[in-house]
């Protein structure tokens, strides 16, 4: 769509030819209402292509700063005057619901003055579904927008061609007009949040255990650090959709994450029976958690809680846990945590700490009547993280996790011991992508 919609304004330009005025520079102020946000990003991606195109917040902090904050035409041109912006453009979607309207007012940045009105019907289609119309509509006004005049020289009268005030699409009757979405006021800035709905990620890790009884008598292991690769996602459906996040934040703050940790293949040595004794190993780690985001404060800027549940399982074992003298274990855990996440003076550094409580109900071949028997335990997961942002949708990750789970064995197995603390340890350097 994107391609197509481009295809259309490069065929407005050649169409136009040298001899009609055109814009050169531009710059978006955003969309104002759901989905907005969203909508205004996309097709700032679409201008850039064909133009220059100035940030909306350098307009804002100009404004600020020359006290031209309003929508008339003589503040709107001493702005855009400053910054040689040829074209201004703002949005805004009104009527929330099936009635729901984009209005785009574009105006000339040498006069200040509006020069079209777009108004879009979106009942029935999501704002991507029409960002083809919009793009193409926008050149073919830009085309016709006078450029800023060299600097001391008067601004060319129109030509007889143009008629101020076109409709791009036909006004409602009782339609309010929109040029105030161009009004610069005293809110804070645009935040930087945006919902997003996808999260993927994969990168190398490595791991380490090591598992210690009560008793002397009862042999320990501790390995050593042995390689893997860990993958991880997370979806949270209805920020999928820019327009349900910004209608319904509360469910869009809802998802699955899920991880999966493969160690490659190892060797385990021990002298537990007496004598050295070495067998193929194998560990893999695995979870699947319903979350739940918490934004702390005005635009987050206390962070972000991420509340959790689910399940999570742990495994590590040998081919032959005989030779070894150490039981496998396969740790079947319900998952209850809490995380907190937060951008370190830049949204491109972010920091993330989370604790969260394991509830024992499976423990493998560790629990059974030939080795310790039956028991009960818990455990925690600590994790500390920190991410780096290149891009909005680039993120490179490098984070730490301890599991310490401790069991409290019934004294039913053919081998004793009444408690055992195993411990796992890894780290983790991961690229991922978000959308």
């Amino acid at each position: 769509m994107r391609v197509s919609g481009l295809i259309v304004g490069c065929a407005a330009l050649l169409v136009a030819g040298p001899a009609l005025a055109t814009a050169r520079s531009v710059a978006l102020l955003g969309v104002s209402g759901v989905g907005g946000s969203h909508f205004a990003d996309l097709i700032e991606q679409d201008l850039s292509e064909l133009y220059d195109v100035v940030p909306g917040e350098v307009y804002r902090r100009t404004a600020e700063r020359l006290n031209k904050r309003g929508a008339s035409p003589e503040e709107v041109q001493s702005v855009t005057s400053y910054l040689r912006i040829d074209a201004l453009i703002a949005g805004t979607i009104i009527n929330p619901g099936r009635q729901r309207k984009l209005v785009l007012v574009i105006r000339e940045g040498a006069s200040g003055r509006v020069v079209a009105r777009g108004r879009y019907d979106l009942s029935g289609r999501t704002l991507p579904l029409i960002r083809e119309k919009v793009m193409g509509e926008l050149v073919r006004v830009l085309e016709r927008v006078r450029p800023q005049p060299p600097r001391g020289q008067a601004l060319a009268p129109p030509s007889s061609s143009e008629e101020p005030g076109e409709e791009l699409s036909p006004a409602e009757p009782g339609e309010a007009e929109a040029e105030s979405v161009t009004t610069v006021t005293r809110a804070a800035p645009r935040s930087e949040q945006t919902w997003r709905g996808v999260f993927a990620g994969v990168g190398p890790s490595l791991m380490t255990r090591s598992l210690g009884f009560n008793v002397a008598s009862a042999p320990s292991y501790a390995g050593g650090t042995v390689a893997g690769i860990r993958v991880d996602g997370a979806v949270f459906p209805l920020a999928l959709s820019a327009e349900l996040a910004d209608a319904h934040p509360v469910l869009a703050s809802f998802g699955v994450t899920a991880s999966y940790q493969h160690v490659f293949a190892f060797t385990s040595t021990t002298s537990a029976n007496g004598s050295p004794s070495s067998s193929a190993g194998h560990a893999s780690r695995w979870f699947v958690l319903f979350v739940g985001r918490i934004p702390l404060g005005h635009q987050a800027r206390g962070g972000t809680l991420q509340l959790e549940t689910g399940f999570q399982e742990i495994s590590w074992g040998a081919a032959s846990q005989q030779d070894l003298g150490v039981p496998n274990v396969n740790y079947d855990l319900v998952d209850a945590g809490l995380s907190w996440e937060k951008t370190l003076g830049t949204r491109y550094l972010v920091l993330n700490l989370r604790a969260a409580y394991q509830g024992l109900v499976g423990a493998g071949d560790i629990v059974s009547d030939t080795q310790y028997g039956r028991a009960a335990g818990y455990g925690f997961d600590f994790d500390v993280g920190l991410t780096v942002w290149p891009a909005k949708w680039l993120w490179l990750r490098l984070d730490a996790r301890y599991t310490p789970l401790v069991l409290n064995f019934a004294a039913a197995g053919a081998r004793f011991a009444r408690s055992a603390t195993d411990q796992f340890a890894d780290g983790l350097l991961e690229v991922g992508f978000a959308l």
